[in-house]
């Protein structure tokens, strides 16, 4: 892929600065409350700071990073941008942060740009659970798992993407971009662009924009279905019922039997993923598949689960 012309990417910079705009301010917005075991604070390393000293006296980059939504790629993202314009004085390492601790308030005085990676909700879930669920029998059946994800100490693979942007010690947290993992090829130029705006060294801006241009790396867990079936962790670009990539989320709840479709769409639309796809209506509009019948009845000789 050819390297994407610093000037033409003045559209997706607008869309992806308009779009983080919306965040903050549907964030702040939100009904959203913490439920069950959700803890009470954000983990203290939920933020990835690139100082602006580490990236050569450009502008810093800070990363709101959220689970099962483009994490990996952006990661090695970061990494390819280092290695390209990167200050070699300094060893590569990723530096995890408080989002507004002491060190991220010094980058985002020098211009540093924020930005986060969001993904459709139900792509987003379903990963997580072929990820953390089918690893964990303890946990039981599919639907026992989505009644039970709220209410339980789970890991932030299977919260809800309005748990990092619309929890109470978050919601006020801005914004510079936001990118759609769906169009990351395409969008990940723009952020680059962004981040080089004033640079004055052509070179350096040449090599930075030709980094960006490669495919973005995707998360290499991708098993085959024999260690799926084993309960290995899984990435549902590998699930055969899935099919991969967007739409993947809904194409395996459809393939499920009417029951437990029936089932899943309470806890699903009406819980878990209510506020995400309030958070995020601008970008992902609920399914139709949410309007289906439902059955909030007891699964038959469900295993009691003990968290």
């Amino acid at each position: 892929m050819a390297s994407p012309k610093f000037e033409d990417l003045e559209h997706l910079r607008g869309v992806i600065t308009a779009r983080a705009k919306s965040l903050n301010k549907l964030a702040k917005k939100s009904e959203f409350k913490r439920t069950g075991k959700m803890r009470e604070t954000m983990r203290d390393s939920a933020c990835v700071i690139f100082s602006s000293e580490f990236m050569d006296g450009g502008r810093g980059l800070i990363y709101r990073r959220v689970n099962k939504a483009g994490t990996q790629t952006a990661l090695r993202k970061m990494r390819d941008l280092w290695d390209a314009v990167g200050n070699k004085k300094f060893e590569y390492k990723m530096k995890h942060g408080e989002c507004y601790g002491e060190e991220a308030v010094a980058v985002r005085r020098r211009g540093a740009v924020d930005f986060a990676v969001v993904r459709e909700p139900l792509d987003r879930w379903v990963s997580g659970y072929l990820y953390s669920g089918r690893a964990h029998p303890k946990w039981g059946s599919l639907v026992s798992y989505a009644r039970n994800a709220l209410l339980v100490e789970m890991d932030e693979h299977v919260l809800p993407q309005a748990f990092f942007y619309a929890h109470e010690s978050r919601r006020n947290e801005p914004h510079v971009a936001v990118l759609k993992l769906e169009n990351m090829s395409e969008e990940w130029p723009a952020l680059v662009s962004l981040l080089m705006l004033g640079e004055q060294s052509y070179a350096k801006v040449k090599k930075a924009m030709a980094t960006a241009a490669q495919v973005p790396y995707m998360h290499r867990n991708m098993p085959n279905q024999d260690r799926i079936e084993a309960g290995g962790h899984a990435s549902i670009k590998a699930h055969n019922f899935g099919g991969g990539g967007p739409g993947g989320g809904l194409r395996f709840v459809e393939g499920q039997s009417e029951q437990v479709q029936a089932r899943l769409r309470g806890p699903l639309c009406d819980v878990i993923l209510k506020h995400d796809y309030e958070l995020l209506k601008d970008l992902y509009p609920r399914p139709a598949w949410c309007e289906g019948p439902r059955d909030d009845s007891p699964e038959p000789d469900e295993p009691q689960q003990e968290f």
